[in-house]
């Protein structure tokens, strides 16, 4: 497959035969008869009474219909029916099971997001999503979900969550560019997939894959392509049921012989076998596995899990290793700020959980911070406010919610925590410059001049290192410091500061190696779930 990523707009625009304003709309018909619908196509539903009829197909369910028929025909009705009840009933309760777990799932499938801003006849116009097609150009904008694999033609400020895809619970930075053709999934800075949200800025973009030929696709076919494998359960089961079966057959034989041998009629040694036989399968073993096997599902269902098929309730107590996605399984996908170093070397911790506003500074001897604001942390907690590009939708203050990057939302609260209103930090100082984050430099700064006093500062932000090497001060200490909270699995960030001449309205020129002055580094968490590991809403040793 061609790798768009490692093209140019031009070479691109001339493979998918397009141009920076899209196509027109029969060129867009025509295109969806060659590359089909921008969706991934789903297996069609087994009937209804295929699944009543699969559940009769364990090896012990078949003996039983065995022991059933060979009953009936020796005129044992009661004893036949009695067992064919139990099958029966056996068979409801997993057909009913799968019926419900199927409808929840189609139920969650209705929320996907159907449609896209295209631009069509040069103009923009909103249209399903399963009608893109190669060579289209869309226009995304922050909190819209990328219809299909695209390539960027221009950014602004762009940072996308690709967590569903890479795992990776924090924004990505995307940009206009050329990538290396040997670039890995993570490196396609220039590449926007299927499937994935923005959280900031905007993008016009060209559209290059879609339906199987995403990268969503891809793991969607990978999924079609796995083979059904029998749980523990029914393997065991149907071990059992073999053996069981051999010893029966055995016995019965035994005793025919032994009865012929002491000279009793063909048939009446050959109806005490049989009778022997049916005797002694476990017509009730059946239903109660079934049985318990849906109180299992029933107490995973008041834990709003969905269980698709009896017996993989089971399965779970057969685990060795569980492999699962850590954001949002594991984790809130809620970035929190959950301790700070100040350049005077006080430590602090910050105590609240997801976004809630409410919560507590503590230094680590003396404890609960309270109304004190000692000057080092108040000059660095403001830093933090000030270079930040998010925002919070206080409409519930009960449950704020992040707008833009979540690592800088993060921030936001944290001010919240310490007693101060972002909005207030904001509105007290002027913005002059800013230099947003860069993959490259690692870091963001920002030029403001306080309201009150006139004076200009450049504040920054950004990866240690990238930080470190702008700063006046020996930071070896600090290091030491973020390599222990590294190894609780936080993400660590420093910052810096600098006051300059008041006519300094630029960045440019301003910034230079040993320039700043050092604020503090700072760790971030993406919360363990309660209930997922330990049980602790903070759980040590990484996520």
């Amino acid at each position: 497959m061609l790798k768009y990523f490692s093209l140019s707009l031009a070479e691109v625009y001339k493979v998918l035969k397009t141009k920076d304003e899209g196509l027109k709309d029969h060129e867009a018909q025509l295109r969806l008869g060659i590359h089909g619908a921008n969706e991934l196509p789903e297996k069609k539903g087994t009937p209804l009474y295929i699944k009543f009829l699969e559940q009769f197909k364990d090896f012990l369910i078949i003996l039983l219909l065995g022991a059933a028929g060979v009953s009936f025909l020796f005129g044992e009705i009661i004893d036949a029916l009695a067992i064919v009840i139990i099958v029966v009933i056996n068979a409801l309760i997993g057909f009913i099971q799968e019926y419900k777990a199927e409808e929840a799932l189609s139920a969650l499938k209705k929320n996907e997001q159907t449609t896209a801003k295209v631009y069509r006849n040069g103009a923009l116009k909103v249209v399903e999503a399963k009608y893109l097609v190669p060579g289209d150009v869309v226009l995304l904008e922050a909190g819209d979900q990328i219809p299909a694999d695209c390539r960027i033609l221009k950014a602004f400020s762009l940072k996308v969550n690709e967590s569903m895809l890479t795992g990776e619970s924090l924004p990505v930075t995307k940009e206009e560019g050329v990538v290396k053709v040997d670039a890995v999934l993570s490196e396609q800075t220039n590449f926007l997939f299927k499937g994935t949200t923005i959280e900031e800025g905007k993008a016009r973009a060209l559209v290059v894959h879609t339906g199987l030929n995403t990268e969503m696709g891809k793991i969607a076919s990978l999924l079609a392509e796995e083979k059904k494998e029998d749980t523990p359960l029914q393997k065991e089961l149907t071990n059992m049921g073999q053996r069981l079966s051999i010893v029966i057959l055995g016995i019965s034989a035994l005793v025919f012989l032994l009865l012929v041998f002491k000279e009793q009629s063909v048939i009446e040694s050959f109806l005490t076998a049989v009778a022997l036989s049916v005797a002694a399968i476990p017509e009730g073993l059946p239903a109660i596995v079934a049985v318990v096997l849906s109180l299992g599902v029933l107490t995973l269902a008041k834990k709003k899990t969905i269980v698709r098929t009896l017996k993989a309730v089971e399965t779970l107590g057969a685990v060795r290793y569980l492999f699962t996605d850590k954001t949002g399984t594991l984790t809130w996908n809620k970035i929190n700020a959950v301790a700070l170093l100040t350049a005077a070397k006080h430590e602090y911790t910050v105590e609240g959980e997801g976004y809630a506003l409410h919560g507590e500074f503590r230094h680590k001897h003396d404890g609960p911070l309270g109304k004190k604001k000692p000057a080092d942390l108040d000059l660095f907690v403001r830093s933090l406010v000030l270079c930040n590009g998010a925002e919070l939708d206080l409409t519930n203050r009960k449950d704020p919610q992040v707008i833009g990057d979540t690592t800088e939302g993060a921030f936001l609260v944290m001010a919240a925590r310490y007693g101060e209103s972002y909005e207030k930090i904001r509105e007290g100082y002027e913005i002059l410059d800013e230099e947003p984050f860069s993959s490259v430099t690692k870091r963001m700064m920002v030029l403001v001049r306080s309201k009150e006093t006139g004076k200009t500062f450049i504040f920054a932000k950004g990866a240690p290192e990238a930080i470190f090497a702008l700063c006046k001060q020996n930071t070896q200490v600090f290091s030491e410091k973020i390599e222990e909270w590294a190894q609780n699995g936080w993400r660590n960030l420093a910052a810096a500061y600098m006051e300059v001449p008041a006519k300094m309205k630029k960045l440019e020129g301003l910034v230079s190696a040993k320039t700043l002055n050092f604020l503090g580094v700072v760790a971030e968490e993406d919360t363990i779930r309660r209930g997922r590991g330990s049980g602790a809403t903070r759980q040590k040793g990484g996520h």
